[in-house]
């Protein structure tokens, strides 16, 4: 099983795993990992909220 330090690394390692194996090209995965960074942080600003704005929410709020 492989291990890694940050999810960038792991990004990496199947980026490259995907190239070595002929199922893409790097510019079709460079792509894709930019618009799936971009969607995470849209979703992470617009529908996720913080855990301290959360911690003064009663049960009765939800």
């Amino acid at each position: 099983m492989r291990s890694y330090e940050t999810i960038d690394d792991a990004v990496e390692s199947c980026m490259l795993s995907r190239i070595y194996n002929g199922f893409h090209f790097r510019s079709g995965l460079e792509v894709g990992v930019e618009m799936g960074r971009a969607r995470a942080n849209y979703i992470l600003d617009n529908h996720l909220t913080r855990r301290e704005e959360v911690e003064h929410l009663e049960l009765a709020d939800f």
